[in-house]
């Protein structure tokens, strides 16, 4: 019986099932055959494979054409290919990667202004009729209307100009990262389009009603903010003294209009005030944006030179405190003036030292603005306290009295 078997010969008899596959083994001690299980792990039988479902394909598939010239402002790639055979769920999935569209709003009169720099352009306009009201002579309303509106569309022109060639970098600052050719709002040939109609027609504006002076004073300023000034920003930082000068011409166009083309005294010191003014106005003003100015690349002295910039901010607001003493001395004004501008001088001076010494962003950010409301008040002032023309004319013909008595030798009078 297969239970008295000894052990070995039960591990022969396991050994010899395994390998013979659990064949059947015919024991030697009884005749009756032993059927041994496999421990293999039988197979599972595979499931029966249903039948796949038919895959909706396009009977035909049209060759692909190449593309015509209408369709050479089409997407480069669709969003839906009907042709393809794709199903509703897969064209309704956007792409990735798409075009971006760019909505440029061309008949918008805020992309214009905001293109001409709108509020310069009316700091501009506005000395320009101060020199124009301080000048000597009667008001000609056609003539006044010609220089504002020739000084605007010139200022405008070569605002536009200037957007144009720094567009690279007032997409790196905060501060002009939303101007319309950044955005988009206006494309660059019709920015440069609208720069050459205006720049144009400003200084035939000038030359044709005002004085042919101040058209050339005008054609001037345009070129050297575009050309100068400009570009000298990212090279000097003897950038701002460019852009004072190109600040202090406009009183001189509307001077030179009033007048029909002279310049005297009056308009220089017009000028001069104008050029002092612009120091502290934008050194306080580059303080505050030192790291925009810093990340386009401009080279600003308060990012450079930061001792320079608040000295230079110092020492122009008592230029322009000294200019103010100058006005009477010329008989531009009377000597009111220079009591009625004291308080706002000295506060002037106070800010002034107060950014000079601390060099922080609140003194300057205080700085900047109080320049927008000095200004102002100090024309506003000048415009009251402004000699009479007839006094001007007296006094005038009392100098040339004078002058007759003395000896005359070559270019020299004693």
């Amino acid at each position: 019986m297969i239970s008295r078997l000894k052990p070995l010969a039960l591990a022969q008899l396991a050994v010899g099932g395994a390998v013979s596959g659990a064949a059947p083994v015919r024991c030697l001690l009884c005749c009756r055959s032993v059927r041994l299980l496999s421990t293999a792990r039988p197979k599972a039988k595979p499931a029966p494979a249903s039948s796949p479902e038919p895959i909706q394909r396009p009977k035909s598939h049209p060759p692909l054409a190449a593309p015509s010239a209408a369709a050479g402002r089409a997407a480069p790639f669709p969003l839906s290919d009907p042709a393809a055979g794709l199903t509703d769920q897969a064209q309704r999935q956007p792409l990735k990667h798409q075009w971006l569209t760019v909505d440029r709003d061309l008949a918008s009169p805020g992309a214009y202004l905001a293109l001409a720099k709108s509020r310069l352009t009316l700091l501009v306009v506005a000395t320009a009729a101060a020199g124009y009201a301080m000048a000597p002579g009667p008001v000609d309303p056609l003539t006044l209307a010609a220089c504002l509106a020739g000084t605007a569309a010139v200022s405008a022109s070569a605002n536009s100009v200037n957007q144009l060639l720094e567009m690279p970098y007032d997409a790196q600052m905060s501060r002009t990262r939303a101007r319309p050719l950044v955005t988009g709002r206006v494309s660059p040939a019709t920015a440069a389009s609208f720069a050459a109609v205006s720049g144009i027609g400003g200084v035939a504006l000038l030359a044709s009603l005002a004085s042919p002076v101040s058209a050339g004073i005008a054609a001037a300023n345009h070129l050297l903010y575009c050309a100068a000034y400009t570009p000298a920003k990212r090279r000097t930082v003897a950038n701002t003294a460019i852009g004072a000068v190109v600040g202090a011409l406009p009183p001189l166009i509307g001077w030179s209009s009033a007048t029909g083309g002279s310049l005297d005294v009056g308009a220089l010191l017009l000028g001069l005030l104008m050029f002092h003014w612009q120091f502290p106005h934008f050194h306080a003003l580059s303080w505050s944006l030192r790291d925009d100015y810093s990340r386009a690349g401009y080279c600003m002295a308060s990012v450079l030179q930061p001792a320079r910039c608040r000295r230079s901010a110092m020492a122009n607001s008592i230029m322009f405190s000294a200019v103010c003493y100058c006005l009477p001395l010329s008989g531009v004004t009377s000597w009111f003036f220079l009591v009625d501008t004291l308080p706002f001088n000295l506060a002037l001076l106070y800010f002034a030292a107060a950014f000079y010494w601390r060099g922080d962003s609140n003194s300057g950010r205080r700085l900047f603005k109080f320049t927008l409301v000095n200004l102002p008040i100090v024309f506003v002032l000048m415009l009251i306290s402004r000699t009479p023309d007839s006094e001007r004319e007296r006094a005038k013909q009392d100098s040339a009295r004078d002058s007759g008595q003395h000896h005359q030798f070559g270019f020299w009078r004693f």
